[in-house]
């Protein structure tokens, strides 16, 4: 039996200096769930993955990944956390085989990617709409209070 991603030996002299240990093994363990098992982890999963007891304490690494580029959550949904291009390129770096294995895999990757930041944008992209939306509807309201 293969020892999980996040869990094996990390050469660290070609990682970005900004990412502690445990926020490079919560990439490489998400990594691990949705390319192997086809899911997002868990809060509570990633704790348990990583050896950290508190899931306070496994969101704010989350939030600093997600301020760094590395992941996308959404909000109030505990199984929807992507991983960006940063992210890819992390665990790729770190497990460089896993990137070579096949071409057929490298498109895949891009095709996932690609259909994230998709989703993420069309996301973002109806949240604007709405907001745009509602400002109209008060300008109008305004607008009606002042005739």
């Amino acid at each position: 039996m293969m020892i999980p991603i996040h869990k094996q030996a990390i050469d660290r002299s070609l990682l970005p200096k900004s990412l502690s240990e445990r926020q490079i093994r919560i990439i490489l363990f998400a990594f691990d769930c949705i390319e192997h098992k086809c899911y997002c982890p868990s809060i509570r999963e990633i704790g348990e993955a990583t050896d950290i007891s508190s899931t306070s304490v496994v969101n704010y690494n989350l939030q600093r990944l997600e301020e760094g580029g590395y992941i996308e959550r959404e909000p109030m949904k505990s199984r929807f956390l992507y991983l960006l291009p940063p992210a890819y390129q992390l665990a790729y770096t770190v497990y460089p085989d896993l990137r070579k294995q096949n071409v057929q895999l490298q498109i895949q990757d891009l095709r996932r990617e690609n259909d994230q930041l998709r989703f993420i944008y069309e996301s973002k992209l109806r949240h604007v709409q709405c907001e745009i939306e509602q400002l109209l509807q008060r300008v109008h309201q305004l607008e009606q209070g002042v005739n």
